[in-house]
Parts: C-alpha cells; sequence; structure tokens
C-alpha cells in the first residue's frame, strides 16, 4: 500500500517524551520562582533552589532546542491537533497567573504568625536583638541602679511586631514616665517579651533571671492566646511537607489554606477552647500566674496584668467572657489587673486601623500608643513606681 507523504513527519515517542520533559522544566522553574518576592519569609533562596531552578530551565532549553532541530513540523502538526486543550489549558493559565498577581499586590496572604509566603512583620532578623535575645538596648547589670527598672513579659504583643522599638507601649511608658520624673531617678524599661511565649514561659523566664533587674514593677502583657500549650497552626489541606515546601510558596494557594483551616478549625473556637475548666491549658496558665506573683512578693516587684483584646471587629467582639475569666483569674492570683478591652472598644476608628496590616492582627503604633495611655493612667493610679 503507498505511503501518504502528505502525513508529514511523525511525531514519535522520542518527541513527546522531549515535549513533556521542556514542559516539566518550565512547571519546575515555575515552582522555584513562585517564592519571590517573599523575603522576609520562609522561602529564602539558598544553593539548592537556585541548582534546581538552573537545572529546570536548562532542561526546558535542551528540549525545546532539541524539539526544533529534529522535528519542527511534527511538533506543528502534535499541537495544532490539540489547539483547542491547548487553548484552554493556556486560559486557565492565564486566569491562575492574574489571580496569583492580584493576591501578590494586595497582600492578601499575609500571615501574622510565622506561616505562609509572606510574613514582613514575623522574622526577628530585621529587628535589633540585644545580647540577652530581647528587642532593644543590652539589659543592665545586676549592679547597675541608676535607674528605677520596669520588667515587661510578654509574647510578640508586648514584643512589639510590625512597628518600630520606640512605638512599642513599653518604650512609650518610659519616656513618658520619664518626662513626668524630672530631676528624680529614672525609669527604664526592660523588654523581656519574645515571639510565641506564653505565660509560663514567662513565669519560668521571672524565676531565673527576675532577680537580676530588681525591678520596681513586672508588666505581664497577656493575649489570649497565652493559655495555649501547642499553639495554633494552619495545616497542609493534602496533610503532607511537600505542600508547605512548594505549594505554600503561591499566595493564592496560601489563601485558599487560611480559607480551609478557618472554615474546619475556627481560630475563635480554638481560643475559646483554651479557657474551659477541665483544661490542662487553663490550669496550667493559672499556675504560672500564680507563681509569678509569688516571685513578685519574694522580692517586693509590683505584678500588673495587662490584658490585651484580640483585633478582630470590636463592635462584635466575641471574647469578652474570656476577659472576665482571666481579670478575675489575675486578681485571685493578686496581680494589679488592667483590662485594655474598653480602651480599645472606645477607639472612634474601625479597628482595622489598629492593625499592623490586613492579615496580621499584632496592633500597630496606634494600638501600641492606647495601650502605653492606659497602662500610664494605671500606674498612677497605683502611684508607682515611687523612688527618689
Amino acid at each position: 500500500m503507498p505511503r501518504n507523504e502528505d502525513r508529514g513527519p511523525r511525531f514519535k515517542r522520542r518527541h513527546r517524551f522531549l515535549l513533556r520533559s521542556g514542559l516539566l522544566g518550565l512547571l519546575l522553574a515555575w515552582l522555584c520562582l513562585m517564592g519571590w518576592p517573599t523575603r522576609p519569609g520562609p522561602f529564602a533562596y539558598n544553593w539548592r533552589h537556585l541548582t534546581l531552578l538552573a537545572a529546570s530551565l536548562l532542561a526546558a532549553f535542551l528540549a525545546a532546542r532539541r524539539l526544533r532541530r529534529t522535528n519542527p513540523m511534527g511538533l506543528r502538526d502534535y499541537l495544532a491537533k490539540r489547539q483547542s486543550g491547548l487553548l484552554l489549558t493556556g486560559a486557565c493559565f492565564c486566569g491562575l497567573l492574574a489571580a496569583e498577581w492580584t493576591a501578590r499586590i494586595m497582600k492578601l496572604a499575609e500571615w501574622g504568625a510565622g506561616q505562609g509566603p509572606l510574613q514582613p512583620s514575623f522574622r526577628l532578623a530585621q529587628y535589633d536583638i540585644n545580647a540577652q535575645g530581647f528587642r532593644g538596648g543590652n539589659f543592665p547589670l545586676p549592679e547597675d541602679r541608676t535607674a528605677v527598672n520596669i520588667l515587661g513579659l510578654g509574647d510578640s504583643f508586648a514584643f512589639g511586631q510590625g512597628v518600630k522599638w520606640e512605638d512599642t507601649f513599653l518604650k512609650r511608658v518610659e519616656e513618658s514616665l520619664n518626662r513626668q520624673r524630672q530631676g528624680r531617678k529614672p525609669v527604664r524599661t526592660l523588654n523581656a517579651s519574645r515571639p510565641g511565649w506564653n505565660t509560663n514561659t514567662e513565669s519560668m523566664f521571672l524565676e531565673q533571671y527576675g532577680r537580676l533587674f530588681e525591678p520596681a514593677v513586672a508588666i505581664v502583657a497577656f493575649t489570649l492566646n497565652d493559655a495555649e500549650i501547642e499553639p495554633y497552626a494552619l495545616l497542609p489541606i493534602t496533610g503532607q511537607d511537600w505542600e508547605q515546601l512548594w505549594l505554600w510558596r503561591s499566595h493564592l494557594f496560601f489563601l485558599l489554606v487560611k480559607a480551609y483551616n478557618l472554615r474546619i478549625r475556627p481560630y475563635e473556637n480554638f481560643i475559646t477552647g483554651l479557657y474551659g475548666d477541665d483544661q490542662a491549658s487553663w490550669r496550667y496558665c493559672q499556675e504560672a500566674l500564680r507563681r509569678i506573683v509569688f516571685f513578685c512578693r519574694q522580692t517586693k516587684t509590683t505584678p500588673l496584668l495587662v490584658i490585651f483584646p484580640i483585633l478582630q471587629d470590636m463592635d462584635d467582639y466575641r471574647f469578652a467572657a474570656l476577659h472576665r475569666k482571666v481579670r478575675e483569674a489575675g486578681q485571685a492570683a493578686g496581680f494589679d489587673v488592667l483590662d485594655l478591652l474598653e480602651s480599645f472598644r472606645n477607639y472612634p476608628q474601625p479597628t482595622r486601623n489598629l492593625r499592623v496590616s490586613r492579615g496580621d492582627w499584632h496592633p500597630n503604633a496606634e494600638g501600641h500608643r492606647l495601650a502605653a495611655e492606659a497602662i500610664l493612667t494605671k500606674l498612677k493610679e497605683l502611684k508607682i513606681p515611687a523612688g527618689p
């Protein structure tokens, strides 16, 4: 039977292999580049990323070059037969690319708790950390009694995640008190706070190192997740580690991860669940509060518990009962207690104006200002710090 020469050169198996290899190389290169620009974030590029990126691009280039040299007509016919499918695939890809770009421009993937592709405020590298591992200048030597020390304990709220050092509420308190104490011994605030700490961690630090500073006041900044034993974390949709390593580079995919987690594991339920009377988390938290007060009584330090609200909509705040529970537990332990809920509720603008950003619900400079003003009023009421 005569051969049909009009059919053109066949697109053989080896040609299909080259095409798929090239497409796979482009896919890997795209995944490598997906983590950019996320810094500061979890996907800082190292030699492994750059090697994989270079190898992927090289594989795609060599496959395309080989195809073009060996069977250009066959490739053209092969693609022409699949034109409708390729157009649909291209349209879907362009749509996803547009959605990804929109998510990046609007910074929708930010998650202030240190997960995901966009963490502009979370990493410690961007803050000035002292020799003791905390924010601000080095702590004084034990024999340094040139100032009245106020020791601050807390997590990322007191640390000042996302705000400048001079805007943190402890630094504002220090500066305001020193303006009022002209001619008297100055006040020095020591910010012994660190992201991820809870009340138990703070009590252990105080018991181990607190005597070195001889504080007149210990301000314990309490946020409602301080009762947690294991912190709330977003879980992969697939349950596999590779999802976090590769797919979480996509801001669009991470939005789906956030929506998925907040749907099946609402953060509000997590917080509320910490405070059940039968929960170990709440028992340990109360015990830590009692240990802090015990230490303060031994060292003649005034313990002040400052309760921060979660910065959700203050007009529909769902944790008021938890504030009351923490307030009562603090008073029972022996703290002077300041609940900042009303200070934040009375703020005339929307609550979002008190957050670091859309996706980071830590208090911004304005939120720290509100906290500092309330703390200063409380300290004046308690007539502390005293001293010459």
